[in-house]
């Protein structure tokens, strides 16, 4: 899975090894603690990432394991700048 950025052109890129929602979960904590991870060595504190960065869409396709509630809720709770 990948995206990119618009802002500075940033490209992120996470080899999945099997196409199932715990891996995309996975994929997309990874990407989001990057993120957080920018910002804490920009010297803003962790807390403050969901309030005052960018929110971050994410495209997806219909795909089985895009679409599991369970972790559509946790993605919603843990990470609340991606939509």
């Amino acid at each position: 899975m990948g995206g990119v950025r618009y802002s500075d052109k940033k490209r992120f890129v996470e080899f999945l090894n099997k196409g199932n929602s715990h891996n995309f979960y996975r994929g997309l904590k990874i990407f989001y603690q990057e993120l957080i991870n920018e910002g804490l060595s920009a010297g803003n504190p962790a807390s403050e990432f969901a309030e005052k960065k960018a929110k971050i869409v994410i495209i997806l396709d219909k795909a089985s394991f895009h679409q599991k509630e369970e972790y559509l809720e946790k993605i919603e709770t843990e990470s609340p700048n991606i939509h």
